[in-house]
């Protein structure tokens, strides 16, 4: 199979957020808040940067060949973990939650762009850039990672129960959904081979630690490296910084002072921060953790600590103290030698009110750099899509509208009746004007026979433009299929469709071709045409 792309600037889509079309087009009002332009130059000066920052390069390797010790075919990820360790390499990220089978689109669009930018930027910079996906796992949203669409259908995890963070649970309950999958799926050859990568979920206890081999298998042959953060040892580095935010407490302040700036610009701010941005982990439970009046306590719990109690527990424990949306940023920053950081424009928006965060707890804050959005058509819907005359943009409006539009625009002369209702009010008016001077007590019953012959010509032309619609149903009907593939139940096809469907057509081929078209510093839509 082969594929072509075209470009669409992200102000033709209107579904993108204001917000991320102005980071796209560098608002200069949003960029002030950074260190560093998303430009290649700017990537090539926060690498000379990078090295006035601490990393504890020996913590992270030993943290990564733990993790991938259980794991098949990792040469090239030892190599590159053994090239994290010597000074002078580099990181690019990328994270998301452990969406169930890599949820939508855009968690793979991700990897690929992170990818893509570390092999260009080792490229321009002769350095060794390693790009790394961080696992999420310690969110405890499960239920925006338990579903996944494909093909028309939604496959649910329903597990007995759950709670906590999400890399945590248990995987029971994923045999059923890889049931649910296999009914969907045929016997070919990537069918089956996704079916044993899915198998995953039957191979770990934990669900992160399947997501993680999930991702591996199908990423390993690009150089990719996974990092799973729930970890006892990264979390013990991060413990000085987590100490201050429990008991300084600067984060709120200084992220409400950027938020100020961005809402002052005409943006609505993005991350909630509180007081303390930490949460506390137990079995089954991630709880937030308040202060007032010299005592700590996790929410809707017994849990209540004096400082010195709070700093014995920290010390003994830095496992069970999670870092919220306004911390995690800091956290996986502070542990990786990282030069950029690849996001969505939702992840982007909150990441450019950290600067001022990052830098009193003098941590490295990256270059940010908005990830790839991919739009797919077949050959056909592109097809239809000419023989139509219609764009790509005109299909994210109302349905209703564009089919009007449509319908209205090549519409013959002979199912209109243009004036009509005009000319025979005029008629009906000149008719009561000379009854009236003859006998008034007519035009009452005159002027009611006017209103019955405008409205029954109103209705003709109803009924002529239903039949017109109804004569042009063939092309209405693929009106709504094109705008079902680009468009699907009004979302993003990258926020809704599963990378799925697309690897059982086309196997690997798929993140090839996505690889190839990928360029993160190129701020456009692209969308591929597949033949």
């Amino acid at each position: 199979m082969s594929s072509t792309v075209s470009y669409l600037d992200y102000e033709d889509v209107p579904v993108f957020s204001e917000r991320d079309r102005a980071f796209a087009q560098m608002h200069p009002q949003l960029h002030q808040l950074l260190p560093y332009p998303t430009t290649l130059q700017g990537l090539e000066q926060a690498i000379q940067d990078r090295d006035k920052y601490e990393v504890k390069r020996k913590l992270l390797a030993e943290v990564l060949r733990v993790q991938y010790a259980d794991l098949d075919n990792t040469s090239s990820q030892l190599d590159a973990i053994s090239q994290l360790e010597a000074e002078g390499s580099y990181t690019v990220i990328t994270a998301h939650q452990p969406s169930l089978a890599l949820g939508p689109l855009y968690y793979v669009y991700k990897i690929l762009s992170a990818i893509k930018l570390a092999r260009n930027l080792q490229e321009s910079s002769g350095k060794p850039i390693v790009p790394v996906f961080v696992i999420g796992g310690e969110d405890h949203d499960f239920e925006e990672i338990q579903t996944v669409h494909l093909f028309s259908k939604s496959v649910t995890w329903r597990p007995d129960e759950y709670g906590g963070p999400v890399g945590r649970m248990s995987t029971q309950g994923l045999a059923a959904v890889k049931s649910q999958l296999s009914e969907i799926l045929g016997d070919k050859e990537n069918d089956q081979r996704l079916l044993e990568i899915l198998s995953a979920w039957e191979r770990h206890d934990t669900y992160g630690a399947a997501v993680h081999e999930i991702v591996h298998e199908l990423f390993a042959t690009y150089g990719l490296l996974i990092l799973r953060m729930d970890d006892a040892r990264l979390k013990r580095a991060f413990l000085p910084i987590m100490w201050k935010e429990l008991t300084e407490r600067p984060s709120h302040d200084l992220v409400r002072a950027a938020q100020e700036t961005i809402k002052a610009a005409g943006f609505t701010d993005q991350a909630y921060p509180r007081e303390i941005n930490l949460f506390y982990l137990q079995d089954g439970r991630r709880d937030r953790i308040e202060y007032d009046d010299g005592r700590y306590t996790v929410v809707d719990t017994k849990i209540v600590w004096s400082e010195a109690e709070l700093q014995s527990e920290l010390e003994a424990h830095p496992e069970a103290f999670s870092p919220n949306v306004v911390m995690r940023p800091l956290y996986q920053e502070s542990i990786l030698p990282n030069v950029a950081y690849v996001g969505g424009g939702g992840e982007l928006a909150y990441w450019n009110e950290r600067w001022e965060q990052f830098k009193h707890y003098d941590v490295f804050f990256p270059v940010l750099v908005r990830r790839d959005s991919f739009l797919q058509i077949t050959a056909r819907a592109a097809d239809d899509l000419e023989s139509l005359g219609l764009s790509v943009p005109e299909l994210y409006g109302d349905i209703d509208n564009v089919i009007a539009s449509f319908i209205e625009k090549d519409k013959p002369e002979a199912y209109e009746l243009p004036g009509t209702q005009e000319q025979m009010a005029h008629i009906y008016d000149d008719i009561i004007e000379r009854i009236a001077k003859v006998d008034p007590s007519l035009s009452k019953s005159v002027a009611a026979d006017k209103a019955k012959a405008v409205k029954s010509i109103e209705n003709l032309q109803k009924k002529l433009n239903r039949s017109y619609k109804n004569q042009q149903e063939v092309k209405v009907r693929k009106i709504q299929k094109v705008r079902d593939l680009i468009y699907p139940e009004q979302k993003l096809q990258e926020r809704h469709e599963s990378f799925i469907s697309y690897y059982l057509r086309y196997g690997n081929d798929f993140f090839d071709q996505m690889l190839h078209y990928a360029d993160p510093l190129d701020m456009r839509m692209k969308v591929v045409r597949w033949s």
